[in-house]
């Protein structure tokens, strides 16, 4: 794709690209920031989808640019499959919650998979 299209340098080149997006992550405007300087993108999407792995096998097709979680995109980047884009630039960040019912009485299997969650995460960009 980036070979036919060329490489984006600026955030403002997304708008010569096309957009995949993730159905359950699409925002009206994307927020990237380079140390002070901020850019709000709003990208209109050539691709939606609410499966992850779709998104990732569209990119993989050459269909276009799209916001994945790193861990998805490890492997790929070291084949030499799909190159980073933007990546002086930081986008938006997404949090992941844990619902229960209550802290009290807490089932020992729903602590220990907090607990999981917890350090799986912690200080990873995903």
């Amino acid at each position: 794709y980036l070979t036919k299209f060329g490489t984006p340098t600026q955030p403002e080149d997304l708008y010569q690209h096309h957009y995949l997006s993730h159905h359950n992550i699409n925002r009206k405007a994307w927020k990237c920031t380079q140390g002070e300087q901020e850019v709000l993108l709003d990208l209109n999407s050539r691709f939606t989808t609410n499966d992850t792995q779709a998104l990732l096998n569209s990119v993989l097709d050459s269909n276009g640019i799209a916001m994945l979680p790193k861990y998805m995109l490890e492997t790929e980047l070291k084949r030499g499959k799909l190159q980073a884009v933007l990546t002086d630039w930081q986008l938006p960040t997404f949090s992941i919650y844990a619902m229960y019912p209550s802290r009290d009485k807490l089932p020992l299997a729903v602590r220990k998979l907090i607990d999981f969650l917890l350090e799986s995460f912690e200080g990873k960009a995903w």
